[in-house]
């Protein structure tokens, strides 16, 4: 008796690619530090917008380093009589402003996190994406005006004298 016997051969095949092609592909530039500002009139949704602006860096796989709030800006704007200088009100506005930085994004991944962010943007607040440079650490900083007063005077006394500590026994 013949039986037919049915065989089937898979083939398996085997892609040579060599090391070097894995070199030649282009790596993906990074934006080292880029702060995100935030501007507005209302402080509890610049803050609740910054935590937004955080959860997005952090679903993207964005390293959001550090956030800060900024001195506010204290406006005095007066609403005159039509046609007159008098002054019928005065209002006293206090623009806020919070920064959060970001480090190493990927150029690909940058646009996709704008666009989310702006996305999520509330009334009445502004957005700012802008590369961190040394001009931002020093507007970080506030300068305590009264020590620098006293170091003035301090110089103009003759400076710090060095007194020796007294021991007691």
């Amino acid at each position: 008796m013949y039986s037919a016997q049915t065989q089937t051969h898979h083939q398996t095949s085997i892609i040579y690619e060599p090391e070097y092609l894995d070199h030649l592909s282009p790596e993906i530039p990074l934006y080292d530090q880029v702060n995100v500002y935030l501007k507005g009139y209302d402080y509890p949704v610049l803050e609740s917008y910054q935590k937004y602006v955080h959860k997005v860096a952090a679903s993207l796989d964005i390293d959001s380093g550090e956030g800060w709030a900024l001195p506010p800006q204290k406006l005095e704007i007066t609403r005159t009589e039509p046609n007159s200088s008098i002054v019928d009100a005065t209002y006293h506005l206090n623009i806020y402003k919070r920064n959060l930085q970001v480090v190493d994004i990927p150029s690909t991944v940058m646009p996709i996190f704008i666009e989310a962010i702006q996305a999520g943007l509330p009334e009445g607040v502004d957005l700012e994406v802008q590369v961190h440079t040394e001009l931002h650490d020093e507007e970080r900083h506030v300068p305590d005006l009264e020590l620098k007063e006293l170091e003035i005077k301090l110089e103009e006394l003759g400076g710090p004298r060095d007194v020796k500590p007294i021991k007691r026994k």
